[in-house]
């Protein structure tokens, strides 16, 4: 996880260096061009030095990571988790948006900005694809893995679980480099874990992922974190989040 927060934060930094030196050689045109498309010109400078970074790690960590296989466990369940982590994630945004952190946060404003500025397919692309890709296999694939069977080692599985989901989705959130999208993405990181755990197939985590982010990307563009609806919205989403949650537990309860 550190090769890979440390290589993609050199990498897209001197790649954004590059590009600002190259815009001031190229004259005004091309600095009005660079401050109208700079949402579209970060995504694409961040996604090539998250794929370098992601291809130096998956060589360092070959054959460790097992991404694909048989979904485990009864389709109903795999599909309610699915979609209480899809409300679980409008819940958090809304939340966040509605009281106040996003905005008293100057990082985590600029990057929601961002989000809203850049053009919907590259965003899909960097967003919703490159993103969850990466960040699965090395936050779920290689880091909880790891811690968890270093605390197999002196406790029982189910402590051993929560230790490393609840250390990986803690390295997750400081990953994300402010407090605000540092929380979201601690408690969706442990709710991957979960769902992880459910379906035992990274794959599927890296997808439902990537279906939370395109999510998060077209709402946001369609201001409904900003509507006077948003309590509704709210409330809507923590019911879907906590009918989901409770129909798995009733399922594994009973079984």
């Amino acid at each position: 996880m550190a090769v890979f927060a440390v290589v993609y934060q050199i990498l897209a930094s001197i790649l954004q260096l590059g590009v600002q030196r190259y815009a001031q050689g190229g004259g005004a045109p091309l600095l009005a061009w660079l401050s109208v498309h700079a949402a579209d010109v970060s995504a694409m400078t961040a996604a090539v030095a998250m794929t370098a970074a992601f291809a130096l790690v998956l060589r360092m960590t070959y054959g460790e990571v097992r991404f694909t296989g048989k979904l485990s466990g009864r389709t109903d369940r795999i599909l309610a988790a699915a979609g209480g982590i899809l409300a679980l994630s409008v819940f958090l945004n809304l939340f966040l948006m509605r009281s106040g952190a996003v905005a008293a946060d100057s990082s985590a404003a600029a990057a929601s900005d961002r989000t809203r500025q850049v053009s919907l397919p590259l965003g899909i692309l960097v967003y919703g694809v490159l993103g969850p890709l990466a960040e699965e296999v090395i936050f779920r694939g290689v880091t909880f893995h790891r811690i968890f069977r270093v605390c197999r080692e002196r406790y029982e599985e189910k402590k051993s679980f929560l230790l490393a989901a609840g250390l990986s989705s803690l390295l997750f959130g400081l990953y994300h480099g402010n407090a605000v999208q540092g929380l979201y993405a601690a408690i969706m990181g442990f709710a991957f874990c979960l769902f992880l755990a459910l379906g035992r197939n990274l794959a599927a985590v890296a997808v439902l992922h990537g279906a939370v982010n395109v999510m998060t990307l077209i709402l946001a563009r369609t201001g409904v974190y900003e509507t006077e609806n948003g309590a509704a919205w709210m409330a809507a989403a923590l019911g879907i989040a906590a009918c989901c949650g409770g129909y798995v537990l009733f399922q594994r309860k009973r079984d």
